[in-house]
This record gives C-alpha cells, structure tokens and sequence, in this order.
C-alpha cells in the first residue's frame, strides 16, 4: 500500500510516528510501512493492534516524491495492525544502553500521534521495554512470551500514560522486577501476589480508591501510590523499604510497616500523627501539605529528612532527646519560603528530596505545659517537655488537633489526576549558610578591590574566556550602576549607565546573581547559559543584549536594553495602574480566516493598543520557534514582556529575577497560571507549550488580571493554604477543566485565536507562524484610533 494511501487511512498524524530504533536516539524517524508477502494474511484485529506478529512482512521507507526504497534489517520488529489489514512497523531491539547485542533497550518514543487500543504480544529479546503515551486500553492476559513462544526476558517494562482500565489476572514475565504504569485509568489492582520477581510497582495517577483487594508481591521494596483516592493502607508488602502515598485520601497511618526507611504522604487530609507507630529506621518523612497543627515529636534517631511544610502547626512539642533528634536532621534551612514544583533556578525538578521541614515560625503560639522553648536553628521555637513525658500519650491535648481539612482535590470519578509527585515536592531556595552580613555587603559592591579571589572556582565553559563572545565584553570601568529595578529570589537588576570613550552615556539593564548566590556555581553556570543565549538572539521584538562584563566570577553582569516604560503588567494592573487606557481596537465584526495564513505583516500602523503588544509578542515567538535551533521562552506572561518608550513590547526574561511582591495575593499563584498542562504534569513538552502560554498572555491581557487570581474561589474550606489552592488550580489545569476567562467586550477574533492556543492536546495548538499569520489578518482591519498615553 502506498504511504499517501495509509495516510488517508490514518490522518497526517500518522506521519508524525517516532520510535527509538537500533541507534537508541530519539530523533523521529519516516513512516515504515509494511508490504506483506503472498502468503502473509492480515493480523485478524477488530482495534489498532501491538503485536510482535510481523513475519513475512517487509518494511519500506516511502519518501517524500512516492520513491520506496527497502527499510534497515530489524532484530526482533514489533509492528501496529489495523482492522483493515495495514500494517505500520512499531519498533525494534536497541543494541545499546542498559542492553547487549542480543538482548537490548526496546522504546517506542513516549507521545505517540498514532493510538494503539491494544497489545498482543511484547518483544521477547529486550530487557527494557518502554510502550509510553500510546493510548492503550488493554492488555492480554499472558505477557510471558512473544508470538513464536519464546519466552520475555524484559526485567522493567513501562506503560506510562496510557489508558489501561485494568491488569487484573495478567501474567507478567518472571524475570521483570519493574513495573510501571504510571497515569493510567486502573481502578483496581487485584491479585498480584504471583510476581514474587517485583520490586518496584509504580501506579501514581490512575482512580485506586482501595487496596483491600490488592495482594501486592511479596518482594516489593519500592511502591508509588501516590494522586489516587486512597485512604487506607491495607496489605503492605513484608519487605516494603519506601512508600510513596502522596495526594490521596488518607488522614491517618494507623499501621505502617515496620521495614521502611522513607514515606512520603504530602497533600492527604492527615490532621495528627499522635498515634503513628513511626516505624524504626525512618529516615525520611514527607507530610507537607496536610492540616496538622500540633506535632509531638517521637521520631527514630534514623531520622535524617523532616518535610512538615505548608502544616498551620501552632504547637511543636519535643522533649530534650528528641530536640536534639530534630537539631540533626539535614534539612535544617531556616528559610520558611520556596517555590512549588520547582528550584530555586525555576527548573522543573523531580528528584531532589523536600529541603523545607516548617514554613511557619508560629510554631509554639498554642503550646500548654511545656518547661520552656528552645529555638531549632535559632529559628523555630519548640516546646520543650521533661523527658518523662517524651511519648505523645502524656502530652497536652489539643482539640484544635482534631480539626479536619477539607480536601481540595477533585472527586475520584471526576478526574484522573495527572499531576507528577514531583510537583509537590518543594524545593528551598538555595542559600549559602554561614556568609557574614559584611560579605553579603561586599557582594553588592561593584568596584571592590575587597573582593575575593574567585581563583579557585572552575565553571565548564566559563563564558568569560569563550573567544566567540569576546566583541561582547564591556569593560567594567565603562559600566555605572545606578538604582535597583527589581530583586528576586536569585537575580538582581539595576539602572546602569554604559559610557564608553567618544560615545554618548547609553541606558542599560544589569542583572546578575544575587550575594547568597556568589559562590553557587551551579546558578552563576546557569546564569551564563542564560547569557549566551541572550547573545546569539536579535529580533526586534526580543530585548537587545547589550553585552556583559566583570570584575570577579561573582559579580559577572549582563547589559541588556533599558525599556524606559517597564514591564506590561505594571501597566494591566489596575492597583498600579487603574487609569490604563489600552484598549484592543480590533474590529469586532471582523472573522479570522484560520485556513488562510497572510504571514506578511500589513503595512498599516497599528496604533497602540492591547492588540498592537500582543502581535510584537507573536512576531517575538516566531522568531524564535523558527531558528534552526528552536528556542522555547518557557516563560511567556505580562512581567516577561517589556515596552520601550515607543510602545514597542519586547520580550524578555528576568525569569526569578522579577519582584514578586508586586502581585501581593497573586503572588501565591507564581507562574502556574501560564504552564501548559504537558510542562505541570513534567512530561515531554515542545514549543507548543510556549503557545498555550501566549493563549494565557491573551487572557491577561484582555481582564487586566493574573488568570485565576480570584485564589478564593478554588477554596473549600476557610483553613485552606494557598499552597493547597495552587495544586487544586494545577490539577484543573492539568485535566483539561480549568482554562483562562475572557471579558464580554473581548474580541471574538481574539477569543478564537486564544481557544486554538489554549488547546489541551499540543498537537492541536498552531504554531507560532500561524498566530502571527491570523493577527497580520486582522490588522488590516483594526481600528484607527488616535490612542496617546
């Protein structure tokens, strides 16, 4: 069959195919189309069909001029049926990574365009076997062997965001001891004692309410739970070493194994863990994010990592031996503040361990019958009681203990919840312990001939000896810093002054690293990533890059254009600006015509409105979608966007550098509002993500409000944190069910291009282009109006 035949047949999509072949790369690959021989009969499916029944079919790459020319040889292919007897090759055997010659790595690229509604048989002769966002919804009963007989020697296969309802009754291979299903719809899991081989289940994010029916392998060491609607542990397996229940149901642990080393049960609705029997040898406990307002400590010496954030705890009860106990622990920050989700860089992070173990100082307000209070890390008041009344049933009770949080997740048949475990991991923002208030001081001065040495510090690549960057050096004696722009949890940008021999004084922005991160190497490496990417961009609608310079590693600089006007939102928002008259002066009457693209921009001036800076956004965007190299901002929202003293916005990134008290309430809500649900979840994401944030930019734009800002309304309970409310926001977010507002007097043209940005699947969003090509349509219609700010 012709591949311009399948692509009738299956949609353009199917074109968009990737698998990881024999090289082990991940670069997408032509569509394979199989031609079966004469006596090779269809695969009999009644669904898109897995299989590894591919005998007597030959594999064809089609070009983009119909030429076909025989595919690679494969080892061990996998192929997809269709009900109408096509067949598509799935895959192969990877003869590198954790594999060998004979027994490799198999993948199919997670993300798949094509579906596949079942599976038949997997490959024998792989170790690792990865069938990932493919949209399978069942699987066969026996896994233990391939379509010839031979049996799997895979020792860790994945099904990760899939559709699978069930795996009651299946039989997995006897060598696997990995298994993960990971966002799924599995309401159950069923009898699977029989895997005596398992030692790491993992099923975060399907609809489990119960496990009494759960017979879990006995050598599990390893179980993630956690984002289903749990409320009970029942049936743990004897050797379980770690355990991982976060965002479930539970307000209790009446019964923890006593072999674990690390439970992680953040967001459930505990309120008091009085009567825990901690287990022995715990060395790391998670309860962030539940409702617990007194803690009585009776914690093992094991005990290395405390994670009580987002707790209203008003009463923290420790005798002499147990302070000390909590004295040692190695999360002992004394910063009470962090970002959900993310470091202290803005980076997505899924694996650092929780680094905040209170965010709240108030932690003696309700104390009774203490002897007195002693100050963990001179920060954190604790009660401290004699040692005879070290256990939690001879403390003070609390009733304000027994309060119960309203759980602000969503019901278990409403919503399979697709949010990471990771994003609720928080992360402290790094600080360098131990610096003086002189050095700190020191630190923000420009010319110190104090300064130390950075000598002994080696950053790889240093950006200060790269020969391809040097025209950009400014040497330091022309740079003068004037006042502060903004602060942040990293960065710092102030007024400068460059003035360089026989040149007029020119206006520049300087950032650099914050004092407490002078010596994090790590965010001075990351900051001159940011900095060589500044200077390999020019656009007119991006920040000009100026240059940077230096005097030491610490205080390495970047000047940047100055835009005299601030950042858009400072403009939007009514608190600082309640007289704004921007308006979007677009015809209201004008329709969009999405099957046509004018990319050429119109030679009308448009006149300064809300449409004319989010078109300059657009143009920004696909510049940098378009470079050989895409460019992804990450970061696209109204304190991203700069506007000069011409009202031309330009797009920018002070990322964590920005102020955020600015937002007060806001504030809270960081820059979730602007993620695409695909980068929340911590999945693979492309440029596409920069267009659903350009979607949320509209929004903002258009209500002059930070979207879901009203935090308020997504509460159940007055004792809600706002924390709480940011992952009830960000599970919304994430399931589709939440999606920006628009005002009445918005443009409908405006509303329509938002709708195709804001789209949930990526593949349904435009590109960048096309935006730019539906607003140059409209700005031959858009409304002259002599606008002057």
């Amino acid at each position: 069959m012709k591949v311009a035949a399948v692509a009738s047949l299956l949609g353009s999509a199917l074109f968009a195919l990737s698998v990881q072949a024999a090289e082990c790369g991940e670069g997408a690959m032509p569509i394979i189309v199989g031609q079966r021989s004469a006596s090779r009969k269809p695969l009999g499916v009644n669904m898109t069909t897995y299989t590894t029944d591919c005998s007597n079919v030959t594999f064809v790459f089609s070009d983009t001029d119909g030429a076909e020319t025989p595919g690679p040889p494969t080892t061990y292919p996998t192929c997809i049926w269709f009900p109408n007897g096509t067949v598509i090759r799935g895959g192969e055997i990877c003869s590198k990574g954790r594999g060998n010659a004979s027994v490799g790595e198999f993948h199919v690229i997670r993300h798949s365009p094509v579906r596949v509604e079942a599976v038949q048989y997997l490959p024998s002769n792989a170790s690792i076997i990865y069938l990932n966002g493919m949209g399978i919804r069942s699987l066969p009963k026996d896994l233990t062997k391939d379509d010839t007989g031979k049996s799997l020697v895979a020792n860790r296969i994945h099904f990760e965001n899939n559709s699978i309802t069930s795996i009651q009754g299946i039989v997995w291979p006897p060598t696997m001891s990995i298994l993960d299903l990971t966002n799924n719809s599995i309401t159950e899991l069923g009898d699977l004692s029989a895997n005596t081989n398992f030692k790491v289940f993992s099923v975060p994010r399907n609809k489990i309410k119960s496990l009494a029916k759960t017979r879990f392998p006995p050598g599990i060491t390893d179980l993630y739970l956690q984002f289903n609607f749990i409320s009970s542990l029942e049936n743990m397996p004897p050797v379980l070493d770690s355990l991982t229940v976060s965002g479930n149901q539970f307000t209790s642990f009446p019964s923890l194994p006593s072999t674990l080393t690390q439970l992680l049960a953040a967001f459930n609705r505990v309120t008091s863990i009085d009567q825990v029997a901690i287990p022995p040898n715990l060395q790391a406990l998670d309860l962030s994010y539940n409702n617990i307002t007194e803690i009585r400590a009776n914690f093992p010496a094991s005990l290395s990592n405390l994670c009580l954030a987002g707790n209203p705890i008003t009463a923290f009860y420790a005798n002499q031996s147990q302070f000390e106990v909590l004295s040692g622990l190695d999360n002992n920050s004394t910063n009470t503040s962090f970002t959900l989700g993310f470091d202290s860089f803005g980076n997505y992070d899924a694996t650092s361990t929780c680094r905040v173990m209170l965010t709240t100082t108030a932690t003696n307000l309700t104390c009774k019958g203490h002897k007195g209070i002693q100050m963990l890390w001179d920060t954190f008041p604790i009660c401290i009681l004699p040692d005879t009344v070290a256990t939690s049933s001879t403390l003070p009770a609390d009733s304000s203990s027994n309060q119960t949080l309203m759980w602000v997740g969503i019901g278990a048949g409403s919503l399979v919840v697709v949010v990471s475990v990771a994003l609720f991991i928080f992360h402290l923002r790094r600080r360098r312990h131990g610096s003086s208030d002189n050095s700190a001081f020191k630190a923000f001065e420009w010319h110190s001939p104090t300064a130390a040495d950075d000598s002994e510090y080696s950053i790889p690549n240093d950006i200060r000896y790269d020969d391809s960057l040097k025209h950009f050096i400014i040497p330091a004696s022309c740079v003068e810093r004037e006042r502060v722009l903004a602060t942040g949890g990293n960065g710092i940008v102030y007024l400068a002054r460059i003035t360089r021999v026989g040149e007029s004084p020119q206006l520049a922005a300087l950032k650099r690293v914050l004092p407490s991160q002078s010596t994090n190497l790590d965010a001075i490496e990351m900051f001159m990533n940011e900095l060589r990417l500044s200077a390999a961009l020019s656009h007119p609608n991006i920040v000009t890059f100026h240059g940077f310079t230096w005097t030491t590693l610490s205080n390495l600089s970047v000047l940047s254009e100055y835009m005299s006007r601030g950042d858009l939102w400072s403009i939007l928002d009514p608190k600082i600006n309640p007289t704004c008259e921007l308006e979007w002066l677009v015809d209201p009457n004008i329709d969009v015509d999405f099957d046509k693209i004018h990319v050429k921009s119109s030679a009308f001036k448009v006149p300064v409105s809300k449409f004319s800076v989010v078109c300059d956004v657009a143009n920004a965007l696909a510049y940098l979608h378009t470079l050989d190299q895409v460019v992804l901002h990450r970061d696209i929202k109204a304190r991203n966007v700069f506007i000069n003293n011409e009202w031309t916005a330009k797009l920018g990134d002070f990322g964590t550098s920005r102020a955020r008290d600015m937002y007060a309430m806001t504030a809270e809500i960081g820059t979730l509002p602007w993620m695409a649900p695909e980068v929340l979840k911590g999945i693979m994401y492309n440029e596409k993500a920069d267009i659903y944030s350009f979607g949320v930019l509209l929004s903002e734009v258009d209500l002059r409000a930070v979207p879901y800002s009203n935090v308020e309304a997504y509460a159940t309970n007055d004792s809600v944190s706002v924390e709480m409310i940011r992952a009830r926001v960000a599970m919304l977010v994430m399931s589709g069910e939440l999606r920006p507002k628009f005002s009445p007097t918005c443009p409908e043209s405006i509303v329509n291009i938002a709708r195709r940005c804001l789209a949930f699947d990526p593949r349904e969003r435009p590109s960048a282009i096309e935006v730019v090509g539906w607003l140059n349509q409209l700005k031959r219609s858009a409304t002259v109006v002599n606008h002057v700010h």
